[in-house]
C-alpha cells in the first residue's frame, strides 16, 4: 500500500494483526503515469508493481516500538509547546519591567517562580520587600538588594497579569502531561 498522510495507518494495522505482512511504500516509486486517475487503476497499478517485484519496502518498525515512537513524538511536541509558553511569559515579564532574568540563572527556578506568583497574586500597594525575599530559597547566590532592583518599579499594563496567570496554568498543566509521558515511557521501557 501507499503511505499518503496518516489514512494507511488503521488499514496496516488491521492486517498485521490478523497475520498478514502488509508492505508499505512511497508514493514517488509507485507513481503510475499520467492520465485517468483513479484508485481502482492505483491498486491494480501497485498489485502488479508488487508481483514483479518493484514495490520498494519502507521501513515501518514492530507494532510497540510504533506505539513508543508515538508517544516519544508528543512529548517532543509538549516540550516544544512548553518552551513556546515560557518564552511568552519571559516576554511579558520584559514588557511589564519584570528583570528576574537578569538575577536569576533561571527565571522559571523556585525562587523566581515564587516570586512570579507573588506579583501576579497580589495587588502592587500591598507588595512588601520582606513577603518577595522571604520567598528566595537560601541556596540562591543573588543578593537580596538586586531581587528587589530587579522589579521594583514593575507595573502590568492592560492584560499582562491576566496572560502571565494563564501562561503559569498552562506551564503547569504541560509540565503535568510531561510527567505522565515520562511515567508511560518508564512503564514501557
Amino acid at each position: 500500500m501507499e503511505s499518503t498522510g496518516k489514512y494507511w495507518i488503521p488499514f496496516f494495522n488491521i492486517l498485521e494483526q490478523c497475520g498478514l505482512k502488509p508492505v508499505l511504500t512511497h508514493p514517488k516509486y509507485v507513481k503510475q503515469a499520467k492520465g485517468q486517475k483513479t484508485d481502482f487503476r492505483d491498486a491494480i497499478h501497485i498489485a502488479s508493481l508488487f508481483r514483479m517485484d518493484l514495490v520498494v519496502a519502507s521501513f515501518v518498525p514492530p507494532a510497540d516500538i510504533r506505539s513508543l515512537r508515538e508517544l516519544c513524538r508528543y512529548r517532543l511536541k509538549l516540550t516544544y509547546m512548553r518552551t513556546s509558553e515560557k518564552n511568552r511569559f519571559q516576554n511579558s515579564m520584559t514588557v511589564s519591567k519584570v528583570r528576574l532574568d537578569c538575577v536569576f540563572s533561571n527565571p522559571f527556578g523556585k525562587s523566581a517562580s515564587a516570586i512570579m506568583e507573588y506579583l501576579i497574586e497580589t495587588d502592587p500597594d500591598q507588595v512588601s520587600d520582606e513577603e518577595i525575599l522571604y520567598l528566595v530559597n537560601h541556596g540562591v547566590q543573588a543578593l537580596g538588594e538586586d531581587i528587589l532592583e530587579s522589579i521594583h518599579g514593575y507595573e502590568f499594563i492592560g492584560v499582562q497579569r491576566d496572560k502571565l496567570h494563564i501562561i503559569q496554568r498552562h506551564l503547569g498543566q504541560l509540565n503535568e502531561c510531561i510527567r505522565l509521558i515520562d511515567g508511560k515511557l518508564e512503564y514501557y521501557r
